[in-house]
């Protein structure tokens, strides 16, 4: 329904004024006019808020009302922010000669703005796995959507002061959706099983091997090519024995014990210690031997309760890699592109407000604070968001002190302790079956026909009418609320303390 009504709701929005005069009253026309583009930025700062607010409560909430709200605004935050571009790109067309009036002026400054909302929120840059494999649509949508918002600034240039403070909010645009891009095709199908695959080994440098050879048997030693092993020729009761590394002497790394680490974070590293095996199950990649046999021997070593503990951080690690911006957020660089998306904002909303602007609308001027206050918000909460997350206390986990214990300690007091939805969903094929058997009997329009008119319908009939395309979509809509409404949930009793066996 939603997917039906963005190219309604697009073509209403750049319907140009000779083609709604035969339509609607004049004054409507001017409002629209004057008010569209008004409108739409200020829905779109709205939509960012609602996928900002709601797009984490997707992990542990599963309730169809707060679906079908994700994603709506899902669907609609790039319909908002592109067609906003391309009304504000032809109301700066309107202005005709080399003055630029100062309400163009203005309304240019909404053209990198609304790059920041193309950007999308922290917590939602895709609603499904599908969304991530449309990263190379996405990349040249967003790259004409850059091209409209520049040559839009450059046409309503007179070196204002707004011109100016326009630079600092384009390079805010750019970094945004350069994460979003990088994040789709992160977490695309195809980019994440070639990420686990490990490093292409050339094998054993064989010139090395014979030259290091020939160097030992020129000086008089026996060398055993097999282990390396080198003695001298000549006898003597001190014999030295040096020999490389073989494979039986590599000394393989062993996971940090869990009294390394403080308190609330043993979970924490344990699920991430195990995350490599959710991402090669995600990949369809098969297990070795040695991963199998080290989670099997985790869960045996512990109880029912911290065992699935663990599985919730790491699924939850899981979901921040295929749907929000986790691969760029929670590192160095995230943490610095961070810095200068707030840095920009906050620099370009000061000097807005220390600067003269009789000259423009005040309307204008008011939507304007509104779309910049309200990246501010969205940047800080979003900073906020990252602080009191799972990842945040791996990165402190890392860090074996006092101080990241009561740090950790303190996001835990205030983290919200709920990770998944803690129910599951129950399928009563048995009700299902005899409710959909029950609705054909009494909904059969050949035997309502032959009852009510005494018209009988033929099977020619009824097979047309079953292959009608409008028919099939009736009928699977009807089918999934069918199977909608006979799916209950039943809450999983997470409080026993049950041993694994």
């Amino acid at each position: 329904m939603v997917g039906c009504l963005i190219p309604v709701l697009s073509s209403l929005a750049l319907t140009q004024r000779r083609g709604m005069m035969h339509i609607f009253p004049e004054s409507l026309q001017n409002f629209w006019s004057n008010w569209n583009l008004r409108f739409m930025v200020v829905l779109s700062l709205g939509i960012q808020i609602i996928l900002l607010l709601f797009g984490n409560k997707r992990k542990f909430y599963t309730g169809i009302y707060l679906r079908i709200i994700l994603w709506s605004a899902y669907l609609f935050a790039d319909w908002f922010a592109t067609t906003s571009l391309g009304v504000l790109s032809s109301k700066e067309g309107e202005n005709k000669g080399d003055f630029v009036e100062p309400k163009y002026v203005i309304i240019a400054l909404w053209g990198p703005l609304l790059l920041i909302h193309l950007g999308g929120s922290d917590t939602v840059t895709a609603y499904s796995m599908e969304d991530n494999a449309l990263w190379s649509r996405r990349l040249v949508t967003y790259v004409g959507q850059v091209v409209v918002a520049f040559l839009t600034f450059l046409r309503s240039w007179t070196n204002a002061d707004l011109n100016i403070l326009a630079v600092p909010i384009f390079i805010a645009g750019f970094i945004k959706i350069g994460e979003r891009i990088w994040v789709l095709w992160c977490a695309s199908s195809q980019q994440f099983k070639e990420s686990l695959f490990p490093d292409p080994d050339s094998g054993p440098n064989y010139a090395r091997y014979m030259e290091a050879y020939n160097s030992a048997s020129y000086e008089g030693y026996d060398v055993d090519v097999q282990g390396l092993i080198q003695t001298p020729a000549a006898g003597g009761t001190g014999v030295d024995h040096t020999h490389a590394p073989s494979q039986g002497d590599i000394n393989i790394p062993l996971p940090e014990t869990d009294h390394d680490i403080y308190g609330p974070a043993i979970t924490v590293r344990k699920a991430h210690k195990f995350l490599k095996i959710s991402k090669l199950l995600f990949a369809d990649l098969i297990l070795s031997f040695q991963d199998v046999s080290e989670s099997r021997s985790s869960l045996l070593s512990g109880n029912g309760k911290k065992g699935f503990e663990v599985m919730e951080i790491e699924l939850g690690f899981m979901y921040d890699m295929f749907y929000t911006k986790a691969a760029t957020v929670y590192s160095l660089v995230g943490c610095f592109l961070r810095f200068v998306t707030l840095s920009c904002t906050i620099s370009v909303l000061c000097a807005f407000f220390v600067m003269e602007k009789n000259q423009y609308p005040k309307v204008d001027v008011f939507i304007t604070s509104v779309l910049l206050i309200g990246a501010i918000i969205l940047e800080i909460y979003s900073v906020i968001l990252v602080l009191f997350s799972d990842w945040t206390i791996l990165w402190l986990s890392m860090h074996k002190n006092k101080v990241s214990s009561k740090v950790i300690s303190l996001i835990q007091s205030v983290k919200y302790k709920k990770r998944w939805s803690c129910s599951t969903g129950q399928f009563n094929l048995i009700s299902f079956c005899i409710s959909k058997a029950r609705k054909e009997r009494h909904s059969n329009l050949g035997e309502f026909l032959r009852l009510k008119f005494g018209f009988s319908c033929g099977k020619a009939f009824k097979k047309r009418a079953a292959k009608c395309a409008l028919a099939k979509i009736i009928t699977g809509a009807w089918l999934s609320y069918q199977k909608y409404k006979h799916t209950n949930k039943k809450t999983v009793e997470g409080n026993r303390n049950v041993k694994v066996s």
